[in-house]
């Protein structure tokens, strides 16, 4: 059993930990900041642990908040911009599943 701290950092985006082919990277964003637009490899989950983001990709644009979650697709162009001070949990992780299910859409 290992135990992660996830603070607010210094450091804008670092990696907590990974196992196996899954990463789980941390965003400590002041209000302004980001992410320009770039692709992830893997399937991503969004998960806003405080503050307020805005993620885009293409024309779309979603603002998420505290305790909430969003996953996008492997190599799907995105960027992020923090609108309060935010700590954002990255999970990326293959996408091995033919069919998605989850609680809420």
């Amino acid at each position: 059993m290992d135990l992660y701290s996830l603070q607010f950092r210094d450091k804008k985006i670092e990696r907590v930990c990974q196992r196996g082919k899954s990463k789980f990277m941390q965003l400590s964003l002041q209000a302004g900041e980001g992410i320009e637009e770039h692709l992830a490899p893997l399937l991503l989950a969004v998960v806003i642990l405080k503050g307020r983001i805005a993620f885009s990709t293409g024309n779309q644009k979603k603002e998420i908040g505290e305790l909430e979650m969003l996953t996008l697709d492997a190599n799907t162009l995105h960027a992020v911009e923090a609108l309060e001070q935010s700590i954002v949990l990255l999970v990326l992780t293959p996408d091995d599943e033919e069919k998605r299910e989850g609680i809420a859409q």
